[in-house]
């Protein structure tokens, strides 16, 4: 039965992440369309964790959070 076993690793720990960083540009565009889908606020959170579009992405992305509704 252990082929119905099912492997939890995280995405992260299959793929590599790619050698290029994500534009600033395309992050924010991202964000805005993730929540433009969300539910509510905390649904908002929880996919933008789960795409790491996260708010501790912004240093990674060189962007600030300042001005993004």
């Amino acid at each position: 039965m252990s082929s119905t076993a099912r492997d939890l690793a995280t995405i992260t720990d299959v793929i590599e992440p790619a050698g290029d960083p994500v534009p600033p540009t395309v992050v924010a565009r991202a964000r805005r369309t993730v929540a433009s889908y969300a539910k509510d606020a905390d649904d908002c959170r929880m996919l933008l964790s789960a795409l790491g579009l996260g708010p501790d992405t912004d240093d990674a992305a060189g962007g600030g959070s300042a001005g993004h509704h």
